[in-house]
């Protein structure tokens, strides 16, 4: 087997592995190619796995692991792609957060009065 090509990633009849819930391993529509960063650190998981395809017997019950294997590699390159963007939005959303509070705080103080607009009346 090439490891640099991209092969279909399910064999017909192969049982796929446990689905995430709201979760595709791979874009509906797109045939099984996978970009080629994706393809890199499939390889790369792949690799630190200790698994290399040119190693293996190519019968169709060791093709069926080995395509059920990649699909749920695809999926945790995914997740972990998501994870990432998602705690992103939080540190944002945090520091937005934090900003809010010590304008606010400043706003209390009697110290409102600068960049951040007028000072709160008072009442």
């Amino acid at each position: 087997a090439n490891p640099g090509a991209a092969p279909a990633l399910a064999a017909a009849g192969s049982v796929p592995p446990p689905a995430v819930v709201g979760h595709a391993p791979r874009a509906p529509g797109s045939g099984g190619v996978l970009n080629k960063t994706l393809l890199k650190k499939l390889g790369t998981v792949l690799a630190e796995l200790g698994i290399r395809s040119e190693r293996l017997l190519p019968t169709k019950a060791v093709c069926d692991v080995y395509d059920r294997l990649r699909l749920s590699a695809v999926a945790l390159l995914s997740l972990q792609r998501v994870a990432a963007r998602r705690e992103q939005e939080l540190r944002a959303r945090r520091a937005k957060l934090a900003k809010a509070e010590g304008n606010l705080a400043r706003l209390r103080d009697g110290g409102g009065t600068g960049a951040d607009g007028p000072a709160a009346p008072d009442v």
